[in-house]
């Protein structure tokens, strides 16, 4: 579910410039190259770990299947924020079409470095709202937290009769 919901966003940020169709024949060569053009994609997280690794994959595989072609700059932080902002001030210099931003602390030097002209998508992030990255017009993402409230409230309806065991707390 959070895979479609990734590729919905990216695929909305990607297109967002919008596509006037005209009936002449330049405005559908313009359209073709539009659709041949190769994206230029920051990578970053903190640290290398294979969930974070499994993170980055997918979002390469929503692409490769959507068809979008992309040149990717993989870069990580090893765990060093002053490393962290650095990426980010590159890719915001290369200028990249998207920032791709793995964990909170990369998220949130994504939308302290790059600025409002890239679009950053973050993933992996625990709670968006307390690391200052909704309300933001070119940051979204998704988040990794359990939602604990909808969470019980299912198992209440799937196990109506079950009961706090005290001798466990």
């Amino acid at each position: 579910m959070r895979g479609v919901l990734l590729f919905g966003m990216l695929g909305g940020m990607l297109l967002s410039c919008g596509n006037k169709k005209g009936n002449d024949s330049q405005e559908q060569k313009k359209d073709s190259k539009v659709s041949e053009k190769v994206y230029k994609i920051g990578l970053s997280q903190i640290v290398d770990h294979p969930a974070l690794n499994a993170a980055k994959q997918g979002f390469k595989d929503a692409l490769a299947k959507a068809g979008v072609k992309a040149d990717y700059d993989d870069k990580i932080a090893n765990n060093d924020m002053s490393n962290q902002t650095l990426i980010m001030q590159q890719f915001a210099a290369d200028k990249k079409d998207l920032v791709f931003a793995i964990t909170t602390p990369t998220a949130q030097a994504a939308k302290n470095q790059v600025g409002s002209e890239i679009p950053v998508v973050f993933g992996s992030v625990t709670d968006p709202k307390s690391a200052g990255l909704e309300g933001i017009p070119n940051v979204t993402g998704t988040s990794g937290a359990a939602p604990v409230t909808e969470n019980l409230k299912l198992m209440r309806e799937l196990l109506p009769g079950a009961k706090k065991n005290r001798d466990n707390l």
